[in-house]
C-alpha cells in the first residue's frame, strides 16, 4: 500500500505498508529477541524484534499476537495473525537511531 520514502500526508513513509488478507500469519523477518510486544498507541498491536548489531524491525497493525516481550523467535517464527477482516502491516527497520528501507530484509 505504501512504499518506502512514498510522499503521504505526514512527509516520505518511514516504512512499508502492506495490505494483508483476513487471519493471515506475520512471520518474524530475522532472528532475534522480542524487546516489546503489546498494544501501542493507535498503531494496534506492535512488535519490536531485536535482530541484533542494532537492527530492530518495528512491525504494527497485527491482530493477535502469539509472542511476548523478552521472548527469543528464529527467522520465520509465527509473531502473530492478522485480524479476521485482514488490515494493514506496517514494517519498518531501524539501525540504531536511524530508519533504513526494509525491503531488502524481507
Amino acid at each position: 500500500m505504501t512504499t518506502w520514502h512514498q510522499d503521504t500526508e505526514s512527509g516520505p513513509a518511514t516504512g512499508v505498508t502492506f495490505e494483508a488478507r483476513g487471519a493471515g500469519p506475520v512471520s518474524a523477518p530475522c532472528a532475534g529477541q522480542v524487546d516489546f510486544a503489546g498494544p501501542f498507541r493507535s498503531f494496534g498491536n506492535m512488535i519490536i524484534l531485536d535482530c541484533g548489531r542494532h537492527y530492530r524491525f518495528v512491525l504494527s497493525g497485527i491482530g493477535q499476537l502469539a509472542v511476548s516481550s523478552g521472548q527469543s523467535v528464529g527467522k520465520s517464527a509465527s509473531l502473530g495473525n492478522m485480524g479476521a477482516s485482514g488490515g494493514r502491516l506496517f514494517v519498518q527497520l531501524r539501525s540504531g537511531s536511524a530508519i533504513i528501507d526494509p525491503r531488502p530484509y524481507l
